[in-house]
């Protein structure tokens, strides 16, 4: 069904069309073929405009994506999307939104992938931090002693993946736990694993979450925060 939007993968030496389907998730993805037409329309564009090339990059450019995001998540500002170099310097921006002279509890689950969880490890490391990890198994009790948890500590942050990125588990109910967060938490989605692989939906939860959702340039901070 997808395979004519790959049509320049496929017929290159890498792939064939008739023998090999490539699913390895964290390797060298196939790139649909619209790519090399941004690629190619970023060139003429920057050839055509030089310096001025940056004006419609961020008039329409990253507007019409913001608005493609706000509709695949059913998120009614697509303003509220925000874009970083890296996943670092997204949670760094959310982190400046507390006050780090006071401690700081997190809770998050021991199933996080790398961009966070090396990053949260670092962190835990300083004398004001203080990490909770819940096991993510057993998988049919993770979002009762998820949630617990949530409303017994004194969080400031929770984060927890909509899928994890080792097993392909759906977090059960992580949507509706959001809902019932404690007003005193601000609770992080990450979508990595999840974004155009299922249905999200933040359309009834839009002002409780933030969700980033690939691990390296973009988060979609669903509320407005001043960060």
């Amino acid at each position: 069904m997808y395979q004519k939007y790959y049509r320049q993968f496929l017929q290159a030496p890498s792939g064939s069309p008739t023998s090999m389907l490539h699913m390895a998730c964290h390797s060298h993805h196939y790139w649909p073929d619209v790519t090399l037409d941004a690629v190619q329309q970023y060139w003429r564009d920057s050839a055509l405009l030089a310096d001025d090339k940056w004006g419609p990059i961020f008039e329409e450019k990253i507007p019409a994506w913001q608005g493609a995001v706000a509709r695949t998540l059913n998120l009614p500002d697509p303003d509220r999307i925000a874009i970083a170099p890296n996943t670092h310097e997204l949670v760094y921006r959310l982190l400046s939104a507390f006050d780090l002279s006071r401690p700081l509890r997190i809770l998050t689950t021991d199933g996080e992938f790398y961009s966070f969880a090396r990053q949260l490890q670092r962190l835990d490391e300083l004398p004001g931090v203080e990490v909770t990890r819940i096991p993510k198994e057993p998988y049919a009790t993770l979002a009762e002693r998820f949630e617990q948890e949530l409303h017994r500590g004194d969080y400031q942050l929770a984060y927890a993946s909509q899928v994890f990125f080792d097993s392909g588990v759906v977090f059960p109910e992580l949507l509706q736990i959001a809902g019932r967060k404690p007003a005193r938490t601000e609770l992080v989605i990450d979508g990595y694993h999840a974004f155009f692989a299922r249905p999200i939906d933040l359309g009834e939860i839009a002002d409780k979450v933030f969700l980033p959702p690939a691990p390296t340039n973009t988060w979609v901070p669903a509320r407005e925060c001043a960060l």
